[in-house]
C-alpha cells in the first residue's frame, strides 16, 4: 500500500512541487490550503506524514503544529515543518516542539523525498 501524504501549503506553486516530486514516487498525496479545516482533513486522509508550511493565513503553523500534537487521533502521526523561515528562532522552536523534520524552501527534490522516506518508517 502507498503511503500518504497530507500537505498543508497557502503557495499553489509549492503544492505544485511538491505534489509532482511525491507523486512521481507512488505517494498518495492529499492538499490543503485552509488552515481551519486541516485537522479534520488529516483526521479523514489518515496519512502517514504531514507537511506543514509555517506561513499560513489566518492560523500559524506552529500553532496547528500544536493542535495536531494534542488531538489523539493524529499525535503519532510525523511532521515535517516546511518553510522558507530560515530563521534561528524558528529552528528552536522546532527543536524545542520536537518536530521530526525542518525543511528549508526552496528544497531540492531528493531532500523532499529523502526527509519524507525517513518519515514514513518511524
Amino acid at each position: 500500500m502507498n503511503k500518504k501524504v497530507l500537505i498543508i501549503e497557502d503557495d499553489e506553486d509549492i503544492i505544485d512541487l511538491e505534489v509532482m516530486i511525491l507523486e512521481s514516487e507512488e505517494f498518495v498525496v492529499k492538499t490543503v490550503t485552509n488552515p481551519h479545516i486541516a485537522l479534520d482533513a488529516a483526521k479523514q486522509f489518515k496519512p502517514d506524514v504531514i507537511l506543514l508550511d509555517l506561513n499560513l493565513p489566518e492560523l500559524s503553523g506552529w500553532e496547528l503544529y500544536d493542535k495536531f500534537r494534542s488531538d489523539v487521533d493524529i499525535s503519532s502521526v510525523p511532521i515535517a515543518i516546511v518553510t522558507a523561515n530560515d530563521e534561528g528562532i524558528d529552528k528552536m522552536i522546532g527543536m524545542m516542539k520536537n518536530t521530526d523534520a525542518y525543511i528549508t524552501k526552496p528544497f531540492g527534490r531528493s531532500q523532499l523525498i529523502d526527509a519524507v522516506g525517513k518519515l514514513c518508517v518511524v
